[in-house]
């Protein structure tokens, strides 16, 4: 499956440490590897086609994403403090969604 990276993606990944932006690309990986099979502890269904992307440890980082014509797009990143997702991150993630797909 091919992956697309939003702008912000792209900046969040170049702003990890060689650490972390390893335990992401191994997620992207996987994605870019299983599609729409990948499920938890990887990836976790977040309702209205997005999806969040999990690593887990010390630090946990989180990409939404969501598939529009056999390609997923990645279209937040960010590191998870707080245990509910912020809804300023998945209102982002719905624009960009809607850009995409045209509507």
């Amino acid at each position: 499956m091919e992956i697309v990276y939003s702008p912000q993606v792209s900046k969040f990944t170049d702003g990890l440490s060689d650490d972390l932006a390893s335990r992401l690309d191994q997620m992207v990986l996987l994605l870019e590897e299983r599609g729409p099979m990948l499920r938890m502890p990887y990836s976790k269904p977040l309702g209205r086609g997005l999806f969040e992307l999990r690593t887990v440890g010390a630090i946990h980082l989180r990409v939404l994403y969501f598939f529009y014509e056999n390609k997923a797009f990645l279209a937040r990143g960010f590191i998870k403090k707080r245990r509910m997702l912020g809804r300023h991150e998945i209102d982002q993630a719905l624009v960009l969604k809607r850009l995409v797909a045209g509507i």
